[in-house]
């Protein structure tokens, strides 16, 4: 760093180009030298870049992968610790030095540069969310490295004074996350706010189901109510035609409701000791793996019209943790013996659940169900 300092100082007294004029064209001839496929030219010239100005940060993973490539793997770890040194928010670098880390099998220094990466970031990347989540898996626990980060709510003063309220549209991580949320128009910050966490159903998106769930929680709920987009994918039909699918996914569905926490922790005084977990068809199967995986984060678990699927079983040590609802169809009903094996298995493990049928039919939710819910989840004791 004093060498860097140094050139710069010496190249400020020089006439001529600005030093990072100078670094941004050295910048584009590293890269125009790797197109030709002259990568030790390469490295010396992406190099001098970074020593002229150590914040271009495309030369620095450039340089990074270069050296990873000519088996330069120390060069190349020590090229990203120096730029995290000087934007320790940068993610890129972040991500690629924890990918290296993993690959050399130190995962505890992997996992604590990961979780490092939530924090600055305020949980803003779902992807960084993701790797934190699987870096802790098998490690011992520490303050640095939990199972799971913490989720704290601010006090009043760290938060806006002015908020929108009504309901709204937020952007969350990646190009194409989004939740849907309302915002009760006497919110104020004096007071902690119950949240209701909306997983709707594949046939129907997130902003219809919150309106659904508006209507279900009675006139004007006095609670937040959020619920966020399944991520979506692309099918062709038989037809040729290409088709958006909007659908959960084990890989995706904790980050996201996980930074869809962390961003209205931001904004809004949650009470994280009334948070209602809520989920319809695909939506509730996934409340399961959810709710029995973290079930530190929930009040209460409200499953529609799903089964406990397969793949949520091994996390049956969570359910002593949570009080569940299930709403079943009638007997008749296909479903029907399914969530009755879905209700043995919770009480067998331990957990606080009620139950309740109708032969209604899914598509009348929330409507039929929501004063069910509601009631059931006032009687519930505060999370401690």
């Amino acid at each position: 760093m004093l060498l860097e300092l140094l050139a710069l100082l010496l190249l400020s007294a020089v006439p001529g180009p600005h030093p990072a004029q100078k670094a941004s064209e050295l910048y584009e001839n590293g890269v125009s030298l790797l197109d030709a496929g002259e990568k030790k030219e390469a490295l010396l010239v992406l190099e001098k870049a970074l020593a002229l100005d150590p914040h271009l940060t495309g030369a620095r993973l450039a340089l990074a992968e270069t050296q990873e490539e000519q088996g330069m793997n120390v060069a190349a770890e020590r090229t990203l610790w120096e730029g995290l040194r000087w934007h320790p928010e940068n993610l890129e670098l972040r991500k690629r030095l924890y990918h290296k880390l993993t690959a050399a099998e130190r995962h505890m220094e992997a996992s604590d540069t990961i979780w490092l990466g939530v924090e600055l970031s305020e949980g803003r990347d779902i992807d960084v969310i993701r790797l934190a989540q699987a870096s802790s898996e098998g490690l011992p626990e520490t303050p640095k490295r939990p199972a799971q980060r913490p989720l704290i709510s601010l006090p009043p003063e760290d938060l806006p004074e002015e908020v929108p309220t009504g309901t709204l549209s937020r952007p969350l991580g990646p190009v194409g996350m989004s939740y849907s949320l309302f915002v009760p128009d006497k919110y104020n910050k004096k007071k902690r706010w119950a949240l209701v966490i909306g997983l709707h159903d594949k046939s129907v998106r997130s902003e219809a189901f919150l309106e659904l769930l508006k209507v279900a929680l009675g006139p004007n709920p006095e609670v937040l109510i959020a619920c966020p987009q399944a991520p979506t994918s692309q099918s062709l039909t038989e037809e040729g035609v290409i088709q958006a699918l909007s659908d959960w996914n084990r890989q995706e569905t904790d980050p996201l409701v996980y930074a869809l926490m962390l961003d209205l922790l931001r904004r809004y005084r949650v009470d994280l000791e009334r948070v209602l977990l809520l989920g319809v068809g695909s939506g509730g199967t996934h409340c399961y793996g959810l709710a029995l995986a973290h079930p530190e984060f929930f009040q209460g678990v409200a499953v529609v019209y799903a089964s406990l699927p397969e793949w949520a079983k091994p996390q049956l040590a969570g359910a002593p943790s949570l009080p569940f609802l299930l709403m079943a169809p009638g007997e008749e009903a296909d479903l029907f013996a399914s969530m009755s094996q879905t209700k043995t298995a919770l009480i067998d493990a331990g957990a606080k659940l009620e139950w309740a049928s109708t032969d209604l039919p899914p598509a009348g939710f929330p409507v039929h169900h929501g004063q069910l819910i509601l009631k059931w989840w006032q009687k519930l004791k505060k999370k401690k």
